[in-house]
């Protein structure tokens, strides 16, 4: 139906997307775009207690919320946070609704209709940037080494989230491997091949003091509804892995051995001679 209306954030990357969009034919014209305002959704205990108390007054704070409401047949909602909040409303998928065919149509949407054929053995690896977010994996260039040690014939793609919305799903497109650490980097997945292997990296042990003082309590990352439920929709092959060191905002140190695990026991054989027969042929 190209009449309902699609609530979304105006910045410059959505427009991009929209722009994408339009070029495979699927054009948003402004008419149908409902600028996201703070007010529309919240999430976290403020909203735990709003709908408890049934008013939009915080009770922790007093102060007044307004709120925005939107009456619809049906709402598609996509994505947990917090992560690992144990007393997040979203923390067990409660009042959560995944739209997996949804997820399926939006990446026929987003990709061109007739696709490259991968030609060349690509792996991907995220690389975050040291900054106060953190979550950069401190031990990167040892890992990236023993990956292409591992698998010579593979062709490395250091991915910092540079270039436009379109090159970035062409990259991952033409990628059978993903590895990184957790970051909105991996929502570029919607453009990933069935099939594809992702390795994502998140924080273990006592998830370090960043993340001790933020949550009141020790814990690593939990396994959630975000990334997981984004690969199993697209049937992705997903895998998360653990630091042993770092946490949320923090750097993280991994096992280089639990990446080359997954790699050995997920690349399927038919990837791995697609590999070889390419460096014979190149």
């Amino acid at each position: 139906d190209e009449t309902i209306p699609i609530i979304m954030i105006l910045n410059p990357y959505v427009q991009q997307i929209l722009d994408v969009l339009h070029s495979n034919g699927i054009p948003v014209g402004p008419d149908r775009v409902v600028p996201w305002e703070d007010s529309m959704i919240l999430y976290g205990s403020e909203t735990e207690e709003m709908r408890q108390h049934g008013r939009n007054v915080c009770i922790s704070t007093g102060k007044l919320r307004p709120l925005t409401v939107y009456v619809a047949d049906q709402i598609f909602f996509y994505g947990e946070w917090p992560f690992n909040l144990r007393n997040s409303p979203n923390a067990g998928g409660e009042g959560s609704y995944h739209p997996r065919p949804v997820l399926k149509l939006a990446r026929q949407a987003l990709l061109p209709p007739h696709r490259a054929v991968r030609t060349a053995f690509n792996m991907l690896i995220m690389k975050r940037p040291n900054h106060p977010w953190g979550r950069s994996i401190i031990n990167h260039d040892e890992m990236v080494s023993a990956i292409i040690k591992t698998y010579p014939a593979a062709s490395i793609h250091i991915f910092t989230g540079d270039g436009s919305v379109r090159s970035q799903f062409e990259l991952f497109n033409s990628a059978f491997v993903v590895i990184g650490p957790h970051g909105a980097g991996f929502a570029n997945l919607i453009a990933c091949e069935p099939g594809t292997l992702v390795v994502e990296v998140g924080w273990g042990g006592d998830g370090g003091a960043s993340t001790r003082q933020k949550m009141g309590t020790a814990q690593g990352m939990w396994l959630s509804d975000l990334f997981y439920s984004y690969s199993s929709a697209l049937e992705l092959d997903y895998n998360l892995v653990l630091s042993k060191s770092g946490g949320q905002t923090e750097g993280l140190e991994i096992e280089v051995s639990d990446i080359l695990d997954i790699l050995r026991v997920g690349l399927h054989s038919q990837v791995l001679e697609f590999a070889s027969n390419s460096h014979a042929t190149a």
